[in-house]
């Protein structure tokens, strides 16, 4: 599939030391809105358990990523929700979160 070159492509041209398990098991997330070129997320995933998640990312341009949340759960909701950390390693990436707006150095 053309679609998967291109990720496999951009993960290769990172300058990231992947193996080729980790190339060979990509993640190609759709969310189940089969319109993956458009809506999804594909992943090379270090670590993933309820509690936290290790993970590169790679997204086409203009592809975004579907809202989606992690939240606290258990019986009275006492297992807190699942933490992420993002780093963008190339190009630009807009993320949309609840609350007021915040500004690091140049960006805003």
């Amino acid at each position: 599939m053309e679609y998967e070159k291109k990720i496999k492509s951009i993960f290769k041209d990172s300058n990231i030391a992947f193996t080729q398990q980790e190339i060979d098991g990509i993640d190609y997330a759709d969310f189940g809105l089969n319109n993956i070129t458009e809506e999804g997320l594909n992943l090379i995933v270090y670590i993933n358990n309820d509690r936290y998640c290790a993970k590169e990312m790679a997204l086409l341009a203009g592809q975004t990523c579907p809202e989606h949340r992690h939240p606290r759960r258990g019986k009275n909701l006492e297992i807190e929700g699942k933490e992420e950390t993002f780093r963008v390693r190339q190009g630009q990436v807009y993320l949309y979160v609840e609350g007021e707006k915040k500004c690091r150095k140049n960006f805003c």
